[in-house]
């Protein structure tokens, strides 16, 4: 496919770039998964159904300016993605258009994409994100979606341990507070984070870091220039071993737990029933 499409969007953490392989390769060659009349899109999460709508709508809207261009959409599986990614663009087999989470996934592969810059300029003013999809001086997408990170809380276990399940922690001290009669008092964990494996670390990082950093420091670390032994960091880590070393997590996904998502602190008081089995 010719360079000639710009992206649409919302706003967000993860978005659509225009690759350097397929017809889309920034010195002209159209070998690739693309062709002129041809546009393939990578992508993954279609198989929901509110983001395959999402999807068709995009397609729908292209297809009104662009009628003579056939669009493909590739699902692929999200855990395999970036190294199926990698492999197709080393072998120039690649898509015109992948979709990308923002910050690191997309800065480390830079030199892969074709920078859209112009293209996106008048877009600068509409959406947010867009440090995240740009790495020396050039923009390579326009944000799509924000993923926000809400936490809701189980009343009747709230109520069972023997807190006040009207007033929910606002702060981390009451958190830990919270979760020490929860653990203490019923058969609960604390948080539905299915950290089996671990990683759940990466969600925790991702919902604290930024109410820790500097503003500075934050910027920094989403551009990849990373100080695991700065106070902050160190901070943030020692609150995951300590919260993990307490018992705060279940191990499996079907535990029951008083809170389902530790990626944010609480927000406004709301409440609902967490998923519990």
């Amino acid at each position: 496919m010719k360079r000639r499409i710009a992206i649409p969007a919302a706003i967000g953490v993860a978005a659509l770039a225009l690759t350097g392989c397929g017809g889309a390769s920034p010195n002209g060659s159209t070998e690739g998964s693309g062709t002129d009349d041809k546009l393939v899109v990578w992508n993954w999460g279609d198989a929901d159904e509110a983001a395959a709508a999402y999807t068709e709508d995009v397609k729908a809207a292209f297809a009104e300016k662009h009628p003579d261009v056939e669009v493909e959409i590739v699902n692929q599986p999200f855990d395999q993605y970036y190294t199926l990614l990698g492999s197709a663009v080393e072998a120039g087999t690649g898509p015109d258009l992948a979709l990308f989470n923002g910050g690191t996934q997309l800065k480390s592969r830079a030199d892969t994409l074709v920078p859209l810059t112009d293209e996106l300029a008048d877009l600068e003013d509409t959406l947010a994100g867009w440090p995240a999809f740009q790495a020396d001086g050039e923009t390579y997408s326009a944000p799509m979606f924000l993923q926000g990170f809400p936490i809701y809380y189980n009343k009747a276990l709230f109520t069972a341990a023997g807190l006040d399940a009207d007033n929910p922690p606002t702060t981390w001290d009451e958190l830990a507070e919270a979760c020490t009669a929860i653990t203490e008092k019923t058969d609960a964990s604390c948080f539905a984070l299915g950290n089996k494996e671990g990683l759940g670390i990466e969600f925790f990082l991702s919902g604290f870091a930024s109410g820790i950093f500097t503003p500075e420091e934050y910027d920094a670390w989403i551009d990849g220039d990373r100080d695991w032994t700065s106070e902050h960091a160190t901070q943030v880590l020692q609150m995951w071993a300590d919260s993990a070393a307490n018992g705060w997590y279940n191990e499996g996904a079907n535990s029951t737990a008083m809170f389902n998502d530790s990626f944010d602190l609480f927000s406004g008081g709301k409440s609902a029933m967490a998923w519990a089995s």
